[in-house]
């Protein structure tokens, strides 16, 4: 771990300065703009300076995969960096970094995939300098300041607080990204950090450990920080302050508390129809509102955020806040993490599903319990326990990954769209694929479907999809297991619904190989 002084007037470092002539070096001998494949604070903060010293911009690619970057590359010229070139020296004498014209285009950011697939975002110079310069003299940051970051430099919010801040301000930057809570202490420690770019993911692991870092103000982006988060950080002596916006509209307000959001000096925001409306010089158009998909209630001055407006969905006829849920599940002891996410697909009913992270012990019974006091029981989520939560960079909830993850689910079995076959029946076909991981151990040589995966997974999943108001199930009744269901079974599986009560049969080829009730609360 080492510290560094980034390029400000007169107080770079001659090690910074000579990592920014090697890097300009390697960039001169091809053609094209920067892909920057590295998310090292220091590092992108010589790739920036070598490259706008060259007239080229510097492009994030949204995730380093080698696809990912072989799409961007396929139909652009670009120099590629990651790793570092060994610093020139003698370089201390060299030119006075140069800000570049105000309406160049220097960078090109994407969106982080929460919602969907990631977007581009290119971004002038009077945008990029002009919020880290707004942001420096509203927080009052300066060279006597020492930042480190948790966060990638390859997301806007990393690259304006990891990269551009220290430049336009002079302050030292921890050479390092700790992102695990005992490494956050040390390393905070040993170089006398003042503050700390980080998300609400990690700052929550960090409000858990024995030891929080002694570091000053902390900087968060990305997600809401959960109220209890917040006071155990505060009860340390840590000065939490939270910063709102996204990639499309730069910083759009803060807060130092968990309630409501302050707007920045030089941003208008307006309410219309509940929807949030943005004017501020970060934007492309500098004269324009122009409508978000954030949800708001204006209070005087300030706002309560509600959700994005795709963030409230209907299930089973019931209005719900995923965020709203999400929140929920993070305020109980026994969670470690939620991402709340609704899927539908093949036409299915839409159903909430949350992905969990806990200590041992803890189940979906017990989860579904404490939920059930304030929310409908229709849109109590579906309980998917995971080692870690399918998250960007940025600690936010990635469309993409959930989507495989749920999408997995049904390619262990293959339950087709439900058909309506009479008022209060329906029916659904079903095939088990050779390769089902729930063949494993049922048995060598004579490989069998176990009973408690045709009543979990195919009849009771299928009841809930057919009628997401049955979520209980209080008791089974008659039920019998007529013949084994071997690999590549083609099944059909015919439902009837008498109040609470649906009597079930799983066929196949007119045979019969489960059948049974299950009455439900």
């Amino acid at each position: 771990m080492s510290l560094r002084r980034l390029t400000a007037p007169g107080r770079a470092d001659a090690e910074f300065l000579g990592a920014v002539a090697a890097r300009r070096e390697a960039i001169r001998a091809a053609d094209g703009d920067v892909l920057v494949l590295t998310g090292a604070p220091v590092a992108v903060a010589a790739i920036t300076c070598a490259a706008w010293s060259l007239g080229r911009r510097v492009v994030f690619a949204p995730t380093s995969q080698p696809s990912t970057v072989e799409l961007l590359r396929r139909d652009r010229n670009l120099v590629v960096l990651d790793a570092a070139p060994s610093p020139m020296s003698g370089v201390a004498e060299a030119p006075s970094f140069v800000w570049p014209p105000e309406e160049a285009v220097v960078a090109e950011f994407h969106t982080s995939g929460s919602t969907g697939a990631p977007v581009a975002v290119s971004k002038r110079a009077r945008q990029i300098v002009g919020e880290a310069r707004f942001l420096v003299e509203r927080f009052g940051i300066g060279p006597h300041d020492v930042l480190m970051s948790g966060v990638p430099a390859h997301h806007l919010y990393g690259f304006l607080f990891s990269v551009m801040i220290p430049l336009v301000a002079g302050c030292e930057v921890v050479d390092a990204t700790p992102l695990q809570p005992e490494a956050i202490a040390r390393i905070g420690a040993e170089a006398g950090v003042t503050l700390f770019v980080s998300t609400p993911t990690q700052l929550r692991a960090v409000g858990s450990s024995r030891t929080v870092p002694a570091v000053g103000r902390i900087f968060s982006s990305g997600a809401p920080l959960s109220g209890s988060v917040r006071r155990r950080l505060e009860s340390a002596g840590l000065e939490v302050v939270e910063i709102f916006g996204s990639t499309e509209t730069g910083g759009i307000a803060w807060r130092a508390d968990a309630d409501l959001w302050t707007p920045f000096e030089v941003v208008d925001v307006q309410e219309q129809g509940g929807v949030m409306h943005v004017r501020s010089p970060f934007l492309e158009s500098q004269d324009d509102f122009v409508a978000t998909s954030d949800m708001i209630e204006r209070v005087g001055e300030r706002f309560r955020h509600l959700g994005r407006a795709d963030d409230v969905v209907k299930i089973g006829g019931k209005r719900v806040s995923k965020r709203t849920v999400e929140a929920r599940l993070l305020e109980l002891d026994e969670v470690q993490g939620a991402a709340v996410v609704d899927w539908s697909p093949d036409e299915r009913p839409r159903r909430l599903y949350a992905f969990i992270t806990s200590d041992d012990g803890v189940t979906a019974a017990t989860l579904r319990q404490r939920l059930a006091d304030w929310l409908d029981p229709v849109t109590i989520p579906r309980f998917l326990f995971v080692d870690e939560l399918p998250r960007t960079a940025l600690g936010k909830v990635s469309r993409e990954a959930t989507e495989q993850l749920l999408a997995a689910l049904d390619e262990e079995l293959r339950l087709c769209v439900p058909k309506r076959t009479g008022e209060s029946t329906w029916q659904v076909e079903v095939h088990v694929p050779v390769d089902s991981r729930y063949f494993d151990g049922h048995f060598d040589g004579l490989p069998i479907l176990p009973g408690v995966v045709q009543l979990n997974a195919i009849v009771e999943r299928s009841i809930t999809s057919v009628w997401p108001e049955l979520r209980e199930v209080v008791r089974a009744l008659r039920i019998k297991f007529h013949a084994p269901i071997h690999p590549g079974a083609n099944l059909t599986l015919d439902l009837r619904r008498s109040e609470r009560t649906v009597t079930f049969s799983l066929c196949e080829g007119g045979d019969a190989r489960c059948s049974g009730q299950f009455q439900y609360r």
